[in-house]
């Protein structure tokens, strides 16, 4: 039979909210707060809940170290970096040791609060951290990748999954330095295609054809295909305006050369320059919104 907490000690409400750590509850929680760890990738506002969730199951923990005997730093230290799985394993460690309110859990309460906003503070700084690591969701700042994706358009991109940067490639870019004047300094300021890699010259010929050489072509020549070290790549696939020329452009190492898949819209490495690796958010993975162009890239 559990034993009510003694008549004139801690509050009756702190006792009770100390329960909310003890074997075996936290265990119902961990499952919850992956699934809204899940689903902030994918809807980052859920990354608040989390860190309230967090927080909370470390002040918790907190009082129930309290209302064990303990002063609560080393369980409120622990569950505030470790979150609901650590306080899930204090709980199954501590299941059988004996709780009872008293005075150090009545006077308990400030020391658990702050635990409370250290524990919600480091979950959202690692969640911040995490999501824009693996993915996270953003708005579509332009039309260049139309019809695929437009302007205003929900889309995941992953920056875990750029890997290798490769020709073809869709990405997200975030404002940087050189760009500033045109992209500000804006999370996902632009979204693009990747034509051109380190050590290339891209350019259009006056008839549109995008070409691709290895080396610095003559300028004073128009650019063929039977040039060396030229190749003219097929964008049929994707393009869906003529090209107007430009170039040739050298594109430095440690950068990529964007292109919009709607060459009208000119929101890409014409007017903004060859892309810093490091500027790259990351590889737009799907579209989720709106449910029209739901999609898989």
């Amino acid at each position: 039979m559990r034993r009510a907490p003694p008549v004139g000690y801690a509050p009756v409400d702190l006792y009770r909210l100390a329960q909310g750590a003890r074997w075996p509850r936290p265990f119902a929680v961990v499952p919850v707060a992956a699934l809204l760890a899940l689903g902030s990738a994918l809807w980052r506002p859920l990354l608040l809940v989390v860190a309230v969730v967090w927080a909370a199951m470390a002040g918790m923990a907190v009082l129930d170290a309290r209302a064990r005997g303990r002063v609560g730093a080393v369980t409120g230290t622990a569950s505030a970096a470790g979150g609901p799985l650590m306080v899930a394993i204090i709980s199954w460690a501590t299941r059988r040791q004996v709780r009872k309110a008293g005075r150090r859990l009545r006077t308990g309460l400030p020391f658990a609060i702050a635990f409370t906003i250290a524990g919600g503070v480091v979950a959202y700084a690692i969640g911040d951290a995490v999501l824009d690591r693996i993915a996270f969701t953003a708005s579509a700042p332009s039309n260049a990748l139309a019809p695929r994706v437009r302007l205003g358009d929900r889309i995941v991109v992953s920056k875990a999954l750029l890997g290798t940067l490769s020709r073809g490639e869709l990405v997200a870019v975030n404002g940087f330095p050189a760009a500033a004047p045109v992209l500000g300094r804006r999370h996902v300021a632009a979204v693009g295609r990747i034509v051109g890699l380190p050590g290339e010259w891209i350019g259009a010929t006056d008839e549109g054809a995008l070409y691709v050489c290895t080396q610095a072509p003559d300028i004073i020549k128009p650019v063929t295909p039977d040039v060396a070290g030229c190749t003219f790549p097929d964008e049929t696939p994707y393009l869906t305006a003529v090209t107007q020329p430009f170039g040739p452009v050298e594109v430095p190492a440690g950068t990529v050369f964007l292109l919009s898949d709607d060459r009208r819209d000119e929101n890409d490495s014409r007017t903004f320059g060859p892309v810093p690796n490091g500027a790259l958010a990351g590889r737009i993975v799907a579209t989720l919104w709106p449910p029209s162009r739901i999609a898989v890239r």
